[in-house]
């Protein structure tokens, strides 16, 4: 599967995310769309087509907290980014 180069800068950012231990673990989405350093109007853009893609699941935010949306790597997402970067220094999700 081929990604873009702003494709591949949110799942870096999601891996990168000071947030999770795992290279799953949900983040906050609101972090991510600075980390990537994309406007946000492209970083929304890029959100849908990965998880068009089902590279990335995304969790909106609650109605009474705006800013609590999550959004995390799905496990072919994993797959996919460990497959471009052998060791990412985050470790592999493997929780029962």
């Amino acid at each position: 599967m081929n990604l873009t180069d702003n494709e591949f800068k949110v799942m870096d950012a999601i891996v990168k995310s000071y947030y999770g231990e795992f290279i799953t673990d949900e983040v906050w989405t609101k972090y991510m769309a600075m980390d990537s350093n994309l406007s946000p109007k492209v970083f929304s853009g890029t959100m849908s087509s990965l998880t068009q893609k089902g590279l990335v699941v995304s969790h909106k935010a609650t109605s009474t907290q705006e800013d609590d949306a999550t959004c995390a790597l799905t496990d072919k997402g994993a797959r996919l980014y460990e497959s471009l970067v052998p060791n990412p220094y985050k470790k592999p999700d493997e929780r029962p």
